[in-house]
This record gives C-alpha cells, structure tokens and sequence, in this order.
C-alpha cells in the first residue's frame, strides 16, 4: 500500500491521510493481535493512534523517505509493533516475547514485500530471472554463477546482476513503490 507523501498539497495531503489512516487501522489491530496477543480494543485504538501520529510527525519533518525495502505501512506497523512493546513494558505486564517472536514479528512485516519481489524476478527473463534466484535464493556466490553461466567472471556476472536489480526496481516504481 502507498500514499504519494506531497506535503506541499495541503488539501490533497489531508485527504489521503485521512484515507490512508482509515485504510490500515484493522490491518493494524490484526497484526497486533498476532504478534502480542489480544489487548482491549480501547488500547489497541490507543496505540494506533500513537503510531499514527509519530508516523505523520516523522513524514512532515523530513525523517521518513518511502523506500523500497520499507512501504510506508510498514513503517506505520513497525512503529506501533514498538509502541506496543513500550506499552507493555509501562504496564509491567509479563508477554511472552522472545528473541523469536522479535524475529517472528519482523518476518512477518517484510513478508508482504519479500512476495512481490518473487513474484516480479519469477516473471523476468532470462538472464535476470537465473542469476537473481541463483544469487538471491540460491544462495550461489557470483563466481557460481559465472561459471555456471559461462560469463567471463564474477565481475561480470556481479554487472549483469546489478542491471537485473536495476530492473527490479524499475518494475516496483512504476508499481508506485518510490524510493
């Protein structure tokens, strides 16, 4: 999900704002809800409102730049899986939240992202579509990948790999993912 982050359009900002904050809230709660447990409504509209308004604080000075690695509602719910962990610290409540559920939690956040990311290399061509799942998921080190595709090196197969990232990126510009 992406929200154009135009400050300058006082009118057109305020709009997509209010629409953007509508549009996330029961996504929020269930995120929540599945990494912390069940809280009362009251606090987990509390808490929304907390992230919210830190998110729209660091947006209006110039703290959050949209990326590709972090949508703007990934950023809201990174915010509130912290305000969360605050909350629960306040209320000196013991919550079962390890190391794994830390990892769980974050897992969960980029899960979203990872999937889109396959989905545009599963339906590149070739050579894009092998050296990326050969480095990416493959975990194959460059001077694999060279060989196995009969490049000269691995500094040439590391430049053919950059401009297959370079068309990742172009794919999820124009799917509105700005950096």
């Amino acid at each position: 999900m992406r929200i154009d982050v135009n400050i300058n359009d006082k009118i057109g900002y305020e709009r997509k704002i209010a629409w953007f904050y509508d549009a996330c809230k029961e996504d929020f709660f269930a995120f929540i809800r599945k990494q912390c447990g069940e809280l009362p409504m009251e606090d987990l509209r509390d808490l929304y409102q907390e992230a919210f308004i830190a998110m729209h604080e660091n947006i209006r000075n110039g703290k959050y730049e949209e990326r590709p690695s972090c949508s703007l509602k990934t950023y809201l719910f990174q915010i509130g899986f912290h305000k969360t962990l605050t909350y629960f610290k306040s209320r000196r409540e013991t919550v079962d939240l390890d190391e794994r559920s830390m990892r769980n939690a974050e897992e969960s956040l980029l899960s979203e992202w990872q999937d889109r990311i396959y989905s545009i290399v599963a339906t590149m061509e070739s050579p894009c579509k092998d050296i990326l799942f050969a480095f990416y998921w493959d975990k194959f080190s460059m001077d694999e990948i060279a060989t196995r595709m009969s490049y000269k090196d691995a500094t040439v197969a590391k430049s053919q790999k950059y401009r297959c990232v370079r068309k990742v990126a172009d794919v999820l510009r124009q799917m509105g993912y700005h950096r």
